[in-house]
């Protein structure tokens, strides 16, 4: 499950700076709120998949 959380956050981190270049747009307080929400979102889902990926494995996806 926790590979789940980290794909999604993955998203969420590619949706925030999306939704600041469109904030200044039209309507830029319903993007505002959007890319704050995405920024907040990723945070708690990457909090959620450190506690059960080992870090051997980052460590290990980490080098070339």
């Amino acid at each position: 499950m926790s590979w789940i959380y980290l794909v999604l956050a993955g998203l969420c981190e590619i949706g925030w700076p999306i939704g600041l270049k469109l904030a200044s747009g039209k309507s830029p307080y319903l993007w505002t709120l959007f890319a704050i929400t995405a920024m907040a979102l990723s945070g708690y889902l990457l909090y959620l998949a450190q506690q059960s990926i080992p870090m051997g494995t980052a460590l290990l996806f980490g080098r070339e």
